[in-house]
C-alpha cells in the first residue's frame, strides 16, 4: 500500500515505526538513501542522524513532491512561521 507523508522542511524522516513521527517502509528508505548518495548534486534530502532514531533523511531547501518508485509520496512543505497580525 502506498503511503503518504507531509513534512515541512528541514523536518526528517525514518524508518523506525514510530506513531509521533513520519517514517517508511525500510526498504523505500534505503531507495531513498542510495539515490541521495548517488546523486549528490541533488540536496533536496539529506542524510543524517536523529538521536533515539539513527539515521535518517532530513528535508532540506526544497518544497515540493517527491514520489518513489513503490508509490510513497513525501510531500515537503515550506518552514513557514506564524505571523499574527493585530488590527
Amino acid at each position: 500500500m502506498a503511503k503518504s507523508i507531509i513534512l515541512k522542511e528541514f523536518e526528517s524522516l525514518q524508518c523506525k515505526n514510530d506513531s509521533k513521527d513520519n517514517y517508511i517502509e525500510k526498504t523505500t528508505f534505503e531507495t531513498i538513501e542510495r539515490f541521495v548518495l548517488e546523486n549528490e548534486t541533488m540536496q533536496y534530502l539529506k542524510i543524517t542522524t536523529k538521536k533515539g532514531y539513527g539515521k535518517v533523511l532530513q528535508a532540506q531547501n526544497y518544497v515540493g513532491v517527491i514520489q518513489t518508485k513503490d508509490g510513497t509520496t513525501i510531500e515537503i512543505l515550506p518552514k513557514v512561521q506564524e505571523v499574527i497580525c493585530y488590527p
